[in-house]
């Protein structure tokens, strides 16, 4: 991606790596905005994947979600909510919604409680196929529905992305694949934005196989 600049009355244009940018939408998206440039934003994130395609592919040194660390109130507040959510003492659309709240909240505690609940997420990952099948399908929607309501952007996308591709790239009868599968339905409708990425998924066999209906759909949108 190119800039522009003005250098002694001369305009010259400076291209910018992946790095760089990731650095300048992170500034953005802690800045505030008028709803108009909000949007705008959402527009240019959206972008970004497609511009630097290289996020669906690798978005950390070592493959997993950036290291972070927080207080151990936060922790526990934030693992307390998984624990009522699997408990069915929320309900999954109440949870969603309540991450939205920690997310766009003026209280920097709440933010942190969102950043933890996300990271904690992308952490569990590995573990995923060891959870009990009515506790992965829960996860599965709010995995997908991070992506769905924007919640995760930037990095975070690519991550959760990617990580609901390398599911369903697992066996058609494994626990993963049925968790991508779920995942996927609930952002499905933002797929026109990632022309490549629905690429990527035609590619899986196994999803051809075993939902065609959702084939049909990605080559109708690609």
């Amino acid at each position: 991606m190119e800039v522009t600049r003005e250098n002694n009355g001369n305009l010259q244009s400076v291209k910018l790596t992946g790095d760089v940018f990731a650095i300048f939408l992170r500034i953005l998206s802690n800045s505030s905005m008028s709803p108009a440039n909000s949007e705008l934003f959402k527009e240019i994130n959206n972008t970004s994947i497609h511009v630097y395609p290289r996020l669906l592919n690798s978005s950390s040194t070592d493959g997993n979600a950036p290291d972070q660390t927080f207080t151990a109130d936060v922790e526990e507040e934030a693992n307390s909510y998984y624990e009522r959510v699997y408990r069915q003492e929320i309900g999954i659309e109440d949870f969603i919604k309540l991450l939205q709240r920690f997310k766009h909240s003026k209280e920097k505690r709440e933010n942190q409680i969102f950043s933890c609940m996300v990271h904690n997420l992308f952490d569990e990952y590995q573990f995923f196929p060891k959870y009990p099948q009515r506790e992965l399908t829960i996860t599965s929607v709010i995995f997908g529905s991070l992506i769905q309501y924007q919640l995760v952007i930037y990095e975070a996308l690519g991550i959760a992305l990617r990580y609901v591709l390398n599911a369903l790239r697992s066996p058609s009868d494994s626990k993963m694949f049925n968790f991508g599968v779920q995942a996927l339905l609930q952002f499905q409708s933002r797929l026109p934005e990632w022309p490549q990425y629905c690429s990527h998924l035609l590619q899986i066999t196994q999803l051809q196989q075993a939902h065609p209906e959702i084939v049909i759909k990605l080559e109708l949108q690609n």
